[in-house]
């Protein structure tokens, strides 16, 4: 059993990756999994709604109607 790691916590975030490109990578890696397992707990917490949440969507159609301009000495009478 994995536990979560709190997102608002800095101890992965802050982590700067080693020189040597086999700890690099493996760094790379961890720092990947942790992001991907704290993705729903982030969001959640910046109120998104659930990857799984039912979607609304909404058409919207703008018109507007142009009027010709008055004549411009009919502007100051």
């Amino acid at each position: 059993m994995t536990k979560e790691l709190n997102p608002s916590c800095p101890t992965w975030r802050d982590t700067s990756l080693p020189q040597r490109p086999k700890s690099r990578r493996m760094a790379k890696a961890w720092i990947t999994q942790r992001m991907l397992h704290s993705t729903d707990a982030m969001f959640q917490q910046h109120g998104f709604p659930a990857w799984d949440a039912p979607q609304e969507v909404m058409d919207v159609c703008h018109t507007s109607t142009v009027r010709p301009l008055p004549e411009k000495n009919k502007l100051f009478a």
